[in-house]
């Protein structure tokens, strides 16, 4: 009878791939012929490039190119202008809003209620909430001033 011969596998090797990749390890110069290269061409490679042009402006000419602006720089630079202006006016406006407020809160500066329209437990509820939200905010900043404490 026929012997039977063992299947070939499909698979490779585990070894047959190292032996393949030896070669593409790494780069390999070869020195002599790099040497000589360097002896006939010499080592510093010399650049002709002439160099970059750079002037330096003279006080003079920076108010030469001042006067010489577009209508449209002119028209940009206005309106920059009035947004700072209106900025500093917003910041000035929120200052005085948040000093109100901050006098209300602590009823220095009393504005007219419309108590005049409420009956008498409207009244009370109202002076109820307001002492609750007091003592509910200087809670708040009792406890702000405690962590100051506890933390400094």
């Amino acid at each position: 009878m026929e012997s039977k011969s063992k299947a070939k596998g499909i698979l490779k090797k585990a070894g047959s791939y190292l032996q393949e990749n030896e070669d593409h390890l790494g780069i390999k110069w070869d020195e002599k012929v790099i040497d000589e290269h360097d002896k006939t061409r010499g080592m510093a490679m010399k650049i002709d490039e002439p160099k970059t042009p750079y002037e330096i402006k003279s006080d003079d000419e920076e108010e030469e190119d001042k006067d010489d602006e577009t209508p449209e720089a002119i028209e940009i630079k206005q309106h920059l202008s009035e947004a700072d202006a209106n900025a500093r006016l917003n910041a000035q406006l929120n200052e005085k809003t948040l000093e109100l407020l901050s006098q209300k809160l602590e009823g220095g500066d009393k504005l007219k209620d419309d108590d005049d329209d409420m009956t008498e437990e409207e009244r009370q509820r109202k002076a109820e909430f307001k002492k609750k939200m007091k003592s509910h905010y200087k809670g708040e900043a009792n406890a702000a001033l405690l962590l100051k404490k506890k933390y400094s």
